[in-house]
């Protein structure tokens, strides 16, 4: 009984800390889409707000699939993860340098009981995200001679660090559980055996899924970079000098008015849809209390 209610108690506190970093976050996003986006003033007409809220839903619909489709191994909750993909979408897209990622790491470590899986589902998502950029990146250079050098090196270096870790990490793991297990036997040496066994765990059914999920995940990630990108052709034409702008301007280094538009249309139909949701899910929770 008393562990039952020392769990209880434990599971309490981590649902009460969870709640309140959401709160922290979705009010520092809040915060940040009201000065940075809606309270600027920008000239622009209902045609183009059109175009970009039909390319912006298509395009995260892309992403959401690509996502679950990494996650479908977890069997993580469909309508668990419509919330979770639109909350932590939209803190990830206003808060700058990719620091929103960490957040998207929390929240699903929450839910899955493990944030180290869930760590790696999300730089596996990055990762073919921007392995698709880097490929439309490159067939840009090629045909513009336009300066992307920057903006490859950036997604080059990120590539190469997490191809070293996955490609090495089997080895160091057997290396290091040999070493371990001809070494005496010892609390320290027993805990790190079983660290071991922790990464193992979460590695080789993950390795093994992304296998047949690869090419697909790749192929999804093309068409979502092809439709956001292809909006900012449709808006201000061909000109590959505005592809610069977009990309740079996604780095944090310089400035974009079509990237500006995107993400305030982007970031309001995200939560509009979060708010909906929770609205919805109150209303039914309500519902069947009642009944």
């Amino acid at each position: 009984m008393i562990s039952y209610i020392q769990t209880k108690d434990i599971m309490n506190r981590s649902k009460a800390v969870y709640l309140t970093v959401n709160l922290v976050i979705l009010t520092v996003a809040a915060i940040l889409l009201y000065f940075n986006y809606l309270k600027s003033s920008f000239s622009f007409g209902i045609q183009e707000i059109v175009i970009i809220a039909v390319a912006s839903i298509l395009v995260n619909l892309v992403k959401a699939v690509r996502l679950y489709f990494i996650l479908s191994e977890s069997r993580f909750p469909p309508k668990l993860y419509v919330k979770q993909f639109c909350k932590t979408t939209l803190v990830s897209i206003l808060i700058p340098f990719k620091l929103g990622d960490f957040y998207r790491i929390y929240c699903y470590g929450y839910h899955l009981n493990s944030y180290s899986k869930s760590t790696v589902y999300i730089v596996i998502d990055r990762f073919f995200d921007i392995l698709a950029l880097l490929s439309i990146v490159l067939v840009l250079l090629v045909t513009t001679h336009e300066d992307f050098e920057l903006v490859v090196t950036l997604l080059t270096l990120f590539l190469v660090l997490v191809m070293a870790v996955y490609v090495s990490l089997p080895y160091v793991c057997i290396r290091l559980k040999h070493y371990y297990l001809r070494s005496r036997a010892t609390a320290k040496t027993l805990n790190r055996l079983s660290m071991i066994s922790k990464i193992e765990r979460i590695y080789n059914p993950i390795s093994n899924a992304l296998k047949g999920k690869g090419v697909i995940l790749l192929i999804l990630s093309l068409v979502a970079w092809l439709l956001e990108l292809g909006t900012v052709a449709i808006l201000d034409g061909p000109e590959s000098s505005k592809f610069v702008d977009y990309l740079m301007s996604a780095f944090g280094i310089g400035d974009s008015f079509n990237l500006k538009l995107f993400i305030m249309v982007t970031a309001s139909i995200l939560l509009a849809s979060y708010t909906i949701i929770q609205i919805v899910q109150k209303y039914t929770e309500r519902s069947k209390c009642a009944s």
